[in-house]
């Protein structure tokens, strides 16, 4: 997938080059999704619009882009949860 620069508004009117995870600016928008997604090349993070909202992509279901391997994606939302402790 390509990256193309952070010219294209999101249609809520957020602003696509700020990240919700990290704050880092700009976001750049992956090509050859069906549905948009914005990629935080500072926290690796993607993010797509979903009812005005950005939310994260959910690196299980998404069909992966040429900026990393998948397998990394997947680490990157495992560490997103807390390990539970016996």
């Amino acid at each position: 997938m390509e990256l193309f620069p952070d010219t294209t508004p999101m249609h809520a009117g957020h602003d696509p080059r700020i990240c919700p995870q990290c704050g880092a600016a700009p976001l750049a928008r992956v090509a050859d999704c069906e549905v948009v997604h914005w990629l935080c090349q500072s926290c690796g993070h993607c993010w797509q619009e979903a009812h005005g909202n950005l939310r994260g992509v959910d690196p299980i279901t998404c069909p992966g882009c040429s900026t990393k391997p998948r397998p990394e994606c997947i680490a990157l939302f495992a560490r997103e949860f807390p390990r539970f402790t016996g």
